[in-house]
C-alpha cells in the first residue's frame, strides 16, 4: 500500500467525493446527470458577486468545485440556490414536464 499526493489531492476535489459516496452504478449513472443538470443552471453571475470569479469551463468538476466555494462562503446562498432549483422542479412535476420515478 502506498499514500501519494495525487491520492490525497484526489479526496480533496469535492467531485471526487460525491462520486465515491455513491456505491451503485446505476446511482452513481443518475446522481452525476442530475448533479450536473443543477450545477449547470447556477447563473455565472452568483459566482462573480460572491467569489469574484467565475468557472471558466462547464465542466463537472469545475461547477461542482466553484458550487462547493459558494457554500463555504456563504451557506445561507447555497441553500437558496438549491431552494430555487427544488421549488422550479416542483413546478415541472405540476406541469407534467417532469415525472417522477
Amino acid at each position: 500500500m502506498e499514500i501519494t499526493i495525487e491520492n490525497i489531492n484526489i479526496r480533496a476535489d469535492p467531485y471526487q467525493l460525491f462520486l465515491d459516496s455513491v456505491k451503485n452504478k446505476e446511482t452513481k449513472r443518475r446522481y452525476k446527470n442530475l448533479l450536473y443538470t443543477f450545477l449547470k443552471l447556477i447563473p455565472n453571475q452568483i459566482y462573480q458577486d460572491t467569489l469574484r470569479d467565475s468557472p471558466q469551463d462547464k465542466e463537472r468538476k469545475t461547477l461542482a468545485k466553484f458550487f462547493v466555494e459558494i457554500a463555504r462562503k456563504n451557506p445561507d446562498l447555497a441553500s437558496d440556490i438549491i431552494a430555487a432549483y427544488i421549488k422550479e422542479d416542483i413546478k415541472r412535476v405540476e406541469s407534467g414536464d417532469l415525472f417522477l420515478y
